[in-house]
């Protein structure tokens, strides 16, 4: 398995498992994107430009599955949102980890930990200070991904409502090196 930077050519792979992973709220499905509105080829190509965490997951050089995440500065670029307003108000620098895609027959395979520890070693050689995600719960909730974030060290740090959903804020400090100390954000 491989974890590398995504390309604009991976939005071929990247937007069916979007779609594929998205579930209604009331759905029974564990794992999956609540009601996300998929982004366009061309939205998916300005969030991947001049982005250092954006990430394709491959096995012998096929993809299957991806993590999208943005520095604090490319913010910007997604939809402008009540979550996305209150990541935005965190202290900067930051990394918001906010898509975790796998293909079915991968999942539960530990690729998403794998991704997630490439995302850790980015952040913290390129500074930054805090890597923060969401993970609905309700109405639907996803353990899943809650126990994935839990076992990597994230820890819940606030709530927020969003169109009718509720969404868990976590956050995992990225040690960063200055001399001989070491910084912790939280």
């Amino acid at each position: 398995m491989a974890i590398r930077a995504a390309h604009e050519w991976d939005i071929e792979f990247i937007i069916p498992l979007t779609d594929s992973s998205n579930i209604e709220r009331n759905c029974s499905r564990e794992i999956g994107f609540v009601e996300f509105d998929t982004p366009t080829r061309e939205e998916y190509a300005l969030r991947m430009s001049s982005n250092p965490f954006f990430y394709i997951i491959e096995q012998e050089k096929t993809p299957i599955g991806f993590l999208a995440s943005y520095p604090d500065s490319s913010l910007e670029r997604l939809p402008k949102t009540k979550l996305l307003g209150y990541i935005k108000s965190k202290d900067p620098p930051f990394v918001y980890a906010e898509q975790v895609a796998i293909l079915p027959k991968h999942k539960r395979k530990g690729h998403a930990k794998e991704a997630f520890a490439r995302l850790f070693e980015d952040a913290e050689r390129l500074g930054y200070v805090s890597i923060y995600g969401a993970v609905v719960q309700e109405p639907h909730q996803n353990k899943p991904m809650e126990k994935i974030l839990h076992s990597l060290g994230f820890k819940p740090v606030g709530k927020q409502a969003e169109k009718g959903l509720l969404f868990d804020i976590y956050c995992h400090t990225v040690k960063c090196y200055e001399g001989n100390y070491t910084l912790y954000d939280i």
